[in-house]
């Protein structure tokens, strides 16, 4: 008579169809619902500029840009220019930033795609500007932000040198100075005396700058996301949304209520197996079972995202109960203990990031238990293109799946 053990393996073996083995849900109307609570907090109600860069911290760029210009965004930031081309489509009267500084090289790209630099060197600036008088034929002036520096440590002018570079730029009649910007680096759980100082020397600059050069449509703006939570009040003409906007934690001691994160990642059940103890299994048969257990291939493996290499001590949701994992993760799928969720089966989901019943594992929980601060959530930007993306709006039920993220 053949063994129990096996019939259930045979009934099992075939695996579902790959573009239906793991996913990614993320959720518009937790979206919008993000923007609004960020507004509300905001005291003088400035513009939110949307960063989106990273793939929109792994959530999919154009399927969040086209619902954030939905909700009023009319301001989008990127890291390099090709980020920027892929949104422009998606943006077409759009303004995208460029943080930080463009390659030279890339300048074509930025006239011809009507993107916005961030200039924080003269010669960068002066090339912009002569391509632009050799080129840009009827084309108005290009849009340019300019970078102050306030640690005197990173990207950009540094704020006592600050007026005599923008008389520089100013002399380049090509270049409109539509927005002046810096990076508070000390709002990132630093001592708020000094992010409050910083901000505050900050914006003292760029009042001078605008009043001295009659500025009236160019933009101030400072806070990111732990600026918006700590500074509400400050007087900035913008703020840059980023993770905030995607529901991630920003600081350990301040967050605003509501907020909830937008992603959820699952997968089904490849294969369940009955192992018997004392049986070695993984590479190099690191691990042994210690008594009859049942185990459930779950297919995401750190192929999909390279902190799962790290990832001990974690679980999964299935049948809203926590299936702890089960030895290492593989390349293409990790394995859980499932002994005491006798009812699973293959092609059940498991939930890896997201709610399932009573339960909730949260992004950060995942990031601890792969050995990342969890103040650094926004590693699910590292999620990669092999799990397919869904989109769901909680008002019709109903679900777009982005075939641009497709397997």
């Amino acid at each position: 008579m053949e063994p129990v053990m096996e019939r259930e393996n045979d009934r099992q073996q075939q695996l579902l169809p790959h573009s239906h083995q793991a996913w990614m849900e993320v959720n518009l109307t937790q979206l919008e619902r993000n923007v609004s609570l960020i507004q509300a907090h905001l005291a003088h109600q400035p513009l939110q500029m949307a960063v989106v860069k990273a793939d929109a911290y792994g959530h999919g760029a154009v399927v969040m840009v086209r619902k954030l210009a939905q909700c009023g965004f009319t301001y989008f930031a990127v890291a390099t220019v090709e980020e920027g081309i892929q949104l422009r489509a998606a943006l077409s009267n759009h303004t995208i930033l460029i943080l930080g500084p463009t390659p030279e090289a890339q300048i074509p790209e930025v006239i011809e795609h009507d993107l916005t630099p961030t200039v924080c060197t003269y010669r960068f600036a002066k090339e912009l500007h002569d391509y632009h008088l050799e080129k840009g034929e009827d084309k108005p002036p290009v849009s340019v932000h300019i970078r102050l520096d306030i640690s005197e440590s990173s990207i950009g002018i540094n704020l006592q040198t600050a007026a005599d570079f923008v008389a520089e730029i100013q002399s380049l009649s090509t270049l409109d100075i539509a927005g002046v910007y810096t990076h508070i680096p000390s709002a990132y759980g630093g001592d708020l005396e000094v992010a409050e100082a910083e901000f505050a020397s900050f914006l003292s600059t760029a009042r001078q700058l605008k009043q001295v050069y009659g500025w009236t449509n160019c933009l101030v703006h400072a806070q990111s996301s732990p600026g918006i939570l700590l500074f509400p009040d400050l007087a900035c003409d913008m703020v840059r949304t980023g993770i905030l906007l995607y529901g991630l934690p920003v600081l350990e001691h301040a967050s605003l209520p509501g907020i909830a994160p937008l992603m959820e990642v699952k997968a089904r059940i490849a294969y369940i197996k009955t192992v018997e103890s004392d049986k070695q299994f993984g590479y190099g048969y690191q691990y042994r079972t210690d008594q009859k257990v049942r185990i459930a291939s779950i297919p995401i493996g750190y192929n999909d995202a390279m902190f799962l290499y790290y990832w001990q001590q974690g679980q999964v949701l299935i049948h809203g109960q926590y299936a702890p994992l089960y030895g290492q993760v593989y390349m293409d799928y990790f394995l859980v203990d499932v002994t005491h969720i006798p009812s699973c089966q293959v092609g059940d989901e498991a939930v890896v990031i997201g709610r399932q019943g009573e339960n909730r594992i949260m992004a950060e929980q995942l990031a601890a238990q792969c050995g990342i601060d969890a103040l650094h959530a926004d590693c699910v930007h590292l999620w990669g293109s092999r799990l397919t993306r869904t989109y769901i709006e909680e008002e019709t039920g109903e679900e777009e799946g982005d075939t641009a993220h497709a397997t």
